[in-house]
C-alpha cells in the first residue's frame, strides 16, 4: 500500500510497484496492492505476469505496461478508478499491445476494463468486466475464453487509437 502523495521520486513514478524497465511477476502466491496515489503496477517497458493471485485496488489504472502487457495465467481482482489493464505505447508498431492467454479476471473500472493502443489479443480465460468500456483497442482478436461485459458505453470497441492498423474486431 502506498501513500496518497509521493515525494523524492522522479516525476513519472506514480504506482505502488514501478519499473523503468521490463517487469516480470511470477509465482503462485498472492499479491495485494492498494494504490492510494495513482496506479497499482506499472512498467515503462514490457510487463509480464505468468501466474499467481493479483488483487489491485487503485485510484487510477490497476495494471499498466507502457510497451506491452502479457498475462499467461493467474487470478485477478482489479478495482480501478481508471483502466483495469492498459498498454499505452503509440509510437512503435510492435508495441502498445495486451496479450492474455489464460486466467480468471474480475475487473471493475471507471474507464476501460482492458485497453490497448494497438492490439488486444485474448487466447483464453474467464472475464467478468464492469466498466465504462469493456474491451478497447485498434485491433481486437478474441480466440477463446468466456467474456462477460457490463459496460455503460461500448462492450467491445475497436477504434482508431493507432495509425498503424485499421480498427477491427476478430472473433474466432
Amino acid at each position: 500500500e502506498d501513500g496518497s502523495s509521493y515525494s523524492g521520486f522522479e516525476e513519472d513514478v506514480n504506482s505502488c510497484i514501478y519499473s523503468k524497465d521490463d517487469l516480470f511477476i511470477t509465482g503462485d502466491g498472492t499479491l495485494n496492492i492498494k494504490a492510494n496515489y495513482e496506479d497499482g503496477i506499472v512498467s515503462k517497458d514490457d510487463l509480464t505476469i505468468t501466474s499467481g493471485n493479483v488483487n489491485v485496488t487503485s485510484k487510477d489504472d490497476a495494471i499498466r505496461g507502457k510497451d506491452s502487457v502479457t498475462i499467461t495465467s493467474g487470478t485477478f481482482v482489479l478495482n480501478a478508478g481508471g483502466d483495469g489493464i492498459k498498454s499505452s505505447n503509440d509510437t512503435d508498431t510492435e508495441k502498445g499491445f495486451v496479450l492474455i492467454k489464460d486466467g480468471t479476471f474480475k475487473i471493475t473500472a471507471k474507464s476501460d476494463g482492458i485497453q490497448a493502443i494497438t492490439k488486444l489479443v485474448i487466447d483464453g480465460g474467464t472475464f467478468d468486466i464492469t466498466s465504462s468500456e469493456g474491451l478497447e483497442a485498434t485491433y481486437i482478436v478474441i480466440n477463446d475464453g468466456t467474456i462477460k461485459v457490463s459496460a455503460s458505453d461500448d462492450g467491445i470497441n475497436a477504434s482508431k487509437k493507432s495509425t498503424f492498423m485499421t480498427p477491427t474486431i476478430e472473433i474466432n
